[in-house]
């Protein structure tokens, strides 16, 4: 979630193919909102050319529920289920405030809602 630009996706996917003998069970599904930061993260994945990566461009707090074959019974599906989910939001500025109180003289609500449109 929240996967542009997409250093942290980059990392995983070369986490999964680790092990270079054979091609990964898994796969890394980077999703972010917003459309014109998922073409960043396409840029970044084409060069992993890996086939273990999907990339959605959807709101995270209405992602569908997936499904998967079912490996026993090929006629079926089964409920598509994440090992991990890494969720980078955007930045709050929070520790920047800790770290300068000068900031506080300035501060106003306008400010973080300037910062999440």
């Amino acid at each position: 979630m929240c996967a542009a630009p997409g250093s942290k996706t980059a990392q995983l996917i070369e986490f999964l193919h680790a092990d270079e003998d054979k091609v990964p069970s898994g796969f890394v599904m980077a999703n972010d909102v917003d459309n014109s930061r998922c073409y960043m993260l396409v840029h970044q994945a084409k060069r992993l050319n890996s086939p273990c990566i999907l990339i959605t461009n959807h709101d995270s707090a209405l992602m569908p529920a997936l499904v998967t074959t079912d490996n026993k019974d090929p006629t079926k599906t089964k409920p598509l289920k994440f090992d991990r989910i890494l969720c980078d939001v955007p930045c709050s500025g929070d520790a920047t405030l800790r770290k300068n109180p000068d900031i506080w003289l300035k501060w106003s609500t306008g400010n973080g809602n300037n910062l999440h449109g």
